[in-house]
């Protein structure tokens, strides 16, 4: 309101608020009762005001302190504070001397003098009700307000913390779709409305409104009821048309506005209402989200800035901060539609696709359901689908042997359509034939890609069973890895032998399937299934085709591994988990072990049947292999095997999936990883998470996303690259959805080179280039969003004839972009080769591929080296740095395409030529060629070439590079040096400097040797609490690391004991903060230089820090790529540093939108000093913690463990702050004075009590050398500031003599001389600094005309005869008597 007040309405009512700040209180006051909130105020707890270091405590523990009276002393930016007491008491301490405080910390309580007066403040213990506090009213108008009013506050970023907003959105969702399909929700709503009009319109519209809402009330319960909107506006429209007065009709369609809304919103009815609320509440979260999509935060607000009034901009990121809550709400309202009203989603279509485009992370969420959401629309219902395979069952089994139910029955066994969830309900069909035909259309599918032999339906005791025979394909890998050992029975299998080919007998398999109605009925029947197999001793009773697998005879004498499969099908009348149900399946194999032996069994898959579910899959092996095949050899011999059984464990690789599918989805190539399936909603993928086996120290983890496409073969080209096209696409947008909801667990979001398959199962007639064509754009259109998502390897599989007799081929095209600015595509195709008898990849390109003449079983291999760096600097957001050579080539190879194409010129063969070049032992650059990844700084430099199109013959250019990779792309002495000799290089030779930024500023660390070393000394060793004195090293430690000169101690006894007590740092590595700084005024001077010298060029990919940022500014002309930062610090250490979170990110200090020393030690041990080190000094230094480490480790009860642990999070609780302390006080050590003059970074130390008077004289010095350098350089342009100061020096002591040469050290004797000097030249015009300059000058002029003279003989006799007219006859006599002597 205008006064500041607030008109809050609530449950229908409306009450007016306002609130008055009082100094001590706030004021608030609702109608016309007053709450009074008092402010914290306990005098008993001091705090800091503001974030700093607590330097000193101007009282002692325990003393007794005055009102008014100062306690402690802070530093704030520099600045000494003075903190005071407001009442008397006795001071305990909290925090000790060097504590670092944020605004609020507790620096020490107060016991008060008169306690009694005072009432401290205690926390609220209790709960606040976060629950829905709307009307408790059941009318369903005012139920759809509340729950409306409850999501359109979400969606404006209002939302209740958890856990009450996750507990009451399901609730608050189920209930306004309940309201909005309540037929009395129009009625009521319309009631309220005439209620509030009554008495402004004609009495006899009102009447012909209550008489059509009488009317729908009467029947509201009729099937055929619909609200009367149209009605409704009717009688409001043609009482209008007969008003003649114009002002009359106004005022009438004003005061009837509110119902022509409402009739608005019901004109399609509840269902289109339904449509309408639903859609707004998607709508505002797709207004909002839509500026958030392609840029960062900062970049997103500065564009909405330049659109919208600032009020509405804070509206929408007000909103935007609450994007995970409010996605919450969309996916559920999604979800639940989809489930509960699947017609109104199919209506929705428009707004859902523009869900799917939101393509940022916050966002996937969303986007996946709405793609979820789209793919049920289009997909046949479940009842639908089922009736549709009943149908062809009973037509099949009506028409046994007809053609047409044969071929409606293999479209159904080729057809891509998913129909493993409706399938299995026929397995217990009250029809047999409806039972074997869908067991053996459920066999023909899974093995669609084997060479299934033979196949006969059998049943026991009405249990129907299906019998199959098949062979292994070509390419699959346990083919491939058999070679013919037995020796061959050709009197019994040469008639198989002659039909099969010469086939190793490994290859053969028998499979049975059959379907049990519980888990109990098949524990009853198992004894009955398993003899059903050939097993190896003579008095096995099967039946199994006998008759028509004599080679299995053969195979029974000489087997020695296992070869038949079996798959049972079990159906559930209630939930049981996945665990449970593969602990029950295991019991029941290792009880049957010894006759599945006996009967040469491979594996034992349990299909679980629940109903409206696909089916849930569980695969059993024998987990030792050796134990079965010396069971199987024993029993072969006609002997007893003792205790040889083999225990069967359940593959979960194959968890879900029918183990027949692995071969087409080749999971055999994945085996240099350890793999863990991961659950897809999307059933026709398959996921796996690999981890590379002996990885050693490149990680290595990585999705497998992998997929099988069935058709019927494809007759025509047109249809094939359609299908291949649209196919392939909608594949790859499904396996980025099942990506973008995996990369949401932080458990995976660091996996890398992840992998697409799809193989296409039909026969396509397509030119495998064409296609290739067509992967490429695919990959093109999509490639930012599978760049974000790691997608670095895909493969597409499929099988290929040119025409329609044509002979049949195995391509793949294999695309590859680990770079990230290249596109490798290769095509193979599949190929036997003669000399090794495998199957193997042949390029078809002009160019071989990587994989050519390689086996197809190849497994994937895992990361290399630079792979590894590759992926670490993509991570950050930049190239890494051996890639920036061949991105040059590829950007010179545009400009050459586009020049070529438009003068009609041919490419040049050579792009680029490239040297790398490095410092040798002498710090000298030198040109060397090694492998990429071979540097060992943080620093790659360049000599390039470039041949453009305006410099064909080619440029020389000096490129200096951060390797982010190496030490974050920090600068260390050497990478100074490289940078600093790189530079001077291309000053040298006039070459223009290109430096490529991606640093992290100063490598500014701590001495690593000494934090695993040092020692703390506490004030009360037992109660650390109190704080610490010093750190130190005991003398073994001390004797262990003098010898590098690394530390300054002092020896102290101390606690009865020898101490070297710690007062300084100086570290080993040369990367200590006085060091660095060395090396970064080094190169920060050259880079202003080389500005001065030669062309400057500077591109930020990532970020430029500290002198990373000077660098880049230095050099002036700058490039940065969005989102990159040029700042001196992070956010992070300058947030830790003032004590509060001012900075949201990077961008916020060195942005774009705003282009940039030694860190704060609160900053440095935020980077160099973390909880983990913390932790580990803890377990060093404390006893109770090591104690409680050791007990944790031990072999305890889950319920001590778990105590001890929390014993452990109480101690670190405790200890962190403490030791935090000590971890900056050791930063600290590092940048101390003694340690400064050490290393020679600063002169001398200057003691405080003289520092006035030191920098008075130092800087008066400075000015009159200043001055008088200035009046040198007037006549000598050449003079080096150097120089200047050695003549200078010379001068003063050829004034003052060799014996007080010393005080050419102190600055006032200097002072007092130039002093001194000027005086004597301004009153006698003599001294012995303006006789030098004289001298200086005459030298000057002499060298200057000696120069001009060189070398031109002639001109000098002219100007000695010129300059003799100037001589005096005496000075004449004098020159010719110089220059004979000269003669002679």
């Amino acid at each position: 309101m205008t006064n500041g007040g607030l008109l809050i309405s609530l449950d229908s009512n409306s009450h007016t608020c306002y609130m008055k700040e009082d100094p001590l209180s706030y004021r608030v006051m609702v109608d016309n009762l007053t709450i009074i909130f008092e402010k914290e105020n306990d005098p008993s707890i001091l705090r800091a005001p503001s974030a700093g270091k607590l330097v000193r405590f101007l009282v002692d523990d325990g003393a007794t302190i005055c009102a008014g009276m100062p306690y402690a002393e802070i530093e704030v930016m520099k600045l000494i504070m003075t903190l005071t007491v407001e009442h008397s008491g006795t001071l305990h301490y909290i925090k000790r001397a060097g504590a670092i405080l944020s605004p609020g910390t507790v620096v020490a309580n107060l016991i008060l003098d008169v306690g009694g007066e005072l009432v401290s403040t205690t926390n609220y213990e209790g709960k606040f009700n976060f629950s829905n506090s709307g009307s408790t009213s059941e009318r369903a108008h005012q139920v759809f307000y509340n729950c409306k009013h409850t999501l359109e506050t979400i969606m404006a970023g209002y939302c209740k913390p958890e856990p009450y907003f996750t507990t009451d959105l399901s609730s608050t969702i189920d209930t306004l779709l309940k309201a909005l399909k309540e037929p009395m929700l129009p009625l009521l709503e319309m009631q309220d409305v005439i209620a509030t009009i009554s008495g402004r319109i004609p009495v006899v519209v009102e009447k012909s409104i209550r008489d059509l809402l009488h009317q729908y009330a009467s029947n509201i319960t009729s099937v055929m009821c619909q609200f009367p909107s149209q009605k409704l506006a009717n009688v409001i429209d043609e009482y209008a048309a007969n008003m003649a007065n114009k002002n009359e009709r106004d005022m009438f369609f004003m005061n009837t506005q509110d119902v022509m809304q409402l009739v608005q919103r019901y004109r399609g009815g509840l269902r289109g209402h339904m449509k309408t609320t639903v859609e707004a509440i998607c709508n505002a979260y797709l207004d909002i989200e839509k500026h958030f999509q392609y840029h960062h935060l900062e970049k997103c607000v500065k564009e909405l800035k330049s659109t919208y009034e600032s009020e509405e901009v804070m509206n929408i990121v007000k909103s935007h901060s609450q994007v995970h809550r409010k996605s919450a709400v969309v996916v559920s309202l999604l979800d639940t539609l989809s489930n509960t009203e699947p017609q109104l989603t199919e209506e929705m279509t428009e707004l859902i696709s523009e869900l799917t485009k939101l393509s940022h992370a916050f966002n996937s969420k969303v986007a996946l359901k709405a793609r979820k959401v789209l793919i049920a629309v289009y997909q046949p219902s479940y009842d639908m689908r089922r009736n549709q395979l009943e149908r062809i069952f009973l037509s099949a089994i009506k028409s046994y042997g007809a053609q047409e139910s044969s071929a409606d029955l293999e479209k159904l066994i080729s057809s891509d359509t998913a129909i493993f969830d409706v399938l299995p309900e026929f397995f217990f069909h009250n029809n047999i034939g409806i039972r074997a035909t869908a067991l053996e259309v459920y066999v023909r599918r899974a093995y669609i890609a084997y060479q299934l032999q033979s196949l006969q339906h059998d049943n026991i005791d009405g249990i129907t069973l299906t019998e199959f025979q098949f062979m292994l394909p070509p390419t699959h890998p346990n083919r491939m890895s058999k070679s013919p050992s037995l020796p061959r029975v050709t009197s019994v299998s040469d008639e198989l032998h002659e039909y099969i080919g010469n086939v190793d007998p490994y290859c053969q398999r028998m499979g049975l399937m059959a379907a049990f109605s519980s888990i109990e009925e098949f524990e009853l029947n198992v004894d009955k299934v398993l003899e059903r197999f050939p097993g190896i001793s003579n008095d096995s009773q099967s039946t199994f085709l006998e008759g028509t697998s004599p080679l299995f005879r053969e195979i029974k004498a000489n087997v020695s591994e296992p070869l038949h499969i079996l798959c049972i099908v079990i159906k559930l009348t209630s939930q049981i988990d996945d665990d449970t149900l593969s602990q029950r399946f295991k019991k029941i194999c290792d009880r049957q072990s010894e006759l599945i032996v006996k009967n040469i069994i491979r594996r034992i898959t349990f299909m679980v049947v629940t109903p409206f579910e696909y089916l849930r899959v569980f695969t059993f092996r024998p987990d030792n292999v050796s134990a079965m095949v010396t069971s199987l050899a024993v029993q072969r011999e006609g002997r007893t095997p003792m205790d040889l059984n083999p225990e069967f464990k359940e593959d979960q690789i194959y968890r879900h999936l029918e183990p027949a599918m692995a071969f087409q989805l080749e999971i055999n190539r994945m085996r240099n990883f350890n793999l863990k399936a991961i659950p897809c909603q999307n059933r026709r993928l398959h996921m796996y998470l690999g981890i590379a086996k002996n990885s050693g120290p490149v990680k290595d983890a990585r999705f497998f996303v992998r997929s099988i496409i069935r058709h019927s073969d494809l007759v025509t080209q047109e249809a094939s690259i359609e299908y291949l096209h649209n196919e392939a696409e909608k594949l790859l947008l499904e396996a980025m959805d099942e990506l973008e909801l995996s990369f949401t667990n932080p458990l995976f979001e660091k996996t890398d080179c992840n992998h697409i398959f799809l193989n296409f199962v039909p026969t396509v007639m397509i030119d495998p280039s064409r296609m290739a064509d067509y992967v490429r754009d695919m990959v093109l259109k999509y490639g930012n969003r599978l760049w974000k998502l790691r997608v670095l390897c895909a493969e597409i599989k499929f099988t290929v004839k040119q025409s329609v007799d044509g002979e049949k081929s195995t391509v793949r095209i294999l695309v590859n972009n680990e770079s990230g600015y290249f596109l490798d595509i290769v095509t193979y195709k599949e190929v036997f080769a003669e000399d090794s008898g495998i199957v193997v990849f042949s390029a078809i390109d002009p160019s071989t591929g990587p994989l050519d003449n390689m086996a197809v079983n190849v497994p994937y291999l895992p990361k290399d080296h630079l792979q590894s760096k590759r992926f670490q600097a993509q991570s950050q957001g930049t190239t890494y740095v051996y890639d920036f050579p061949e991105l040059f080539i590829q950007t010179l190879k545009a400009r050459w395409n586009a020049h070529c194409a438009q003068h009609g010129l041919t490419m040049p063969n050579e792009m680029l030529k490239c040297v790398e070049m490095v410092l040798d032992r002498n710090n000298k650059i030198q040109p060397v060629h090694r492998q990429p990844g071979s540097n060992t700084i943080g620093m790659v430099a360049w000599r390039m070439t470039l041949f453009t199109p305006e410099y064909p013959h080619g440029r020389d250019v000096i490129v200096i590079a951060n390797d982010i990779t190496f030490q974050v792309g920090t600068f260390g002495p050497e990478e100074d040096m490289l940078f600093q000799k790189a530079s001077e290089l291309s000053r040298k030779e006039g070459l223009p400097r290109i430096y490529l930024a991606a640093n992290s500023g100063a490598r500014i660390s701590l001495a690593d040797n000494l934090k695993s070393l040092f020692k703390i000394a506490w004030e009360n060793p037992d109660q650390p609490e109190h704080g610490f004195k010093y750190i130190y090293l005991t003398p073994a430690d001390y004797k262990s690391i003098s010898t590098e000169n690394c530390v300054k101690a002092e020896l102290i006894e101390d606690e009865g004991e020898n101490r070297y007590k710690i007062t300084g740092i100086m570290g080993k590595d040369g990367t200590t903060g006085t060091q660095v700084l060395q090396g970064s005024g080094m190169i920060a001077g050259e880079s202003s230089e080389a500005y001065n010298t030669v062309v400057t060029l500077n591109l930020v990919s990532c970020r430029a820090i500290g002198i990373g940022a000077y660098l880049v500014r230095l050099g002036q002309r700058v490039i940065q790529v969005d989102n990159s930062h040029i700042i001196l610090t992070g956010s992070a250490a300058l947030n830790k540093l003032l004590g509060r979170d001012v900075y949201n990110d990077n961008s916020q200090l060195g942005g774009v939108q705003i282009i940039g020393g030694v860190l704060e030690p609160e900053g440095t041990v935020e980077i160099r000093f973390r909880k983990k080190d913390l932790k580990k000094v803890m377990m060093r230094t404390d006893p109770v913690y090591k104690q409680l480490i050791s007990e944790i480790g031990r072999m305890l009860p889950s319920k001590e463990k778990s105590e001890k642990e929390a014993d452990l999070l109480k101690r670190e609780e405790v200890l962190l702050p403490l030791y935090h302390t000590v971890a900056v006080h050791f930063a600290d050590l590092h940048d101390v004075p003694s340690c400064m003059a050490e290393k020679q970074a600063i002169h001398e130390i200057v003691e405080w009590a003289n520092a006035r008077r030191y920098f008075y004289w130092r800087i008066k010095r400075l000015q009159l050398q200043h001055d008088l350098y200035k009046r040198l350089s007037a006549i000598n342009s050449k003079l080096k500031l150097k120089h200047f100061l050695t003549m200078l020096q010379r001068w003063f002591v050829g004034s003052h003599g060799t014996v007080q040469s010393y005080l050419w050290d102190d600055n006032q004797a200097v002072v007092t001389w130039l002093e001194d000097q000027l005086e004597l030249e301004k009153t006698t015009g003599q001294s012995t600094i303006s006789s030098e300059i004289k001298f200086l000058y005459n030298d000057y002029l002499i060298e200057n005309i000696k120069q001009s003279l060189d070398g031109n003989s002639e001109l000098a006799m002219d100007c000695i005869s010129k300059m003799s007219e100037l001589l005096t006859p005496s000075q004449r006599s004098k020159l010719m008597s110089n220059l004979s002597s000269d003669a002679t």
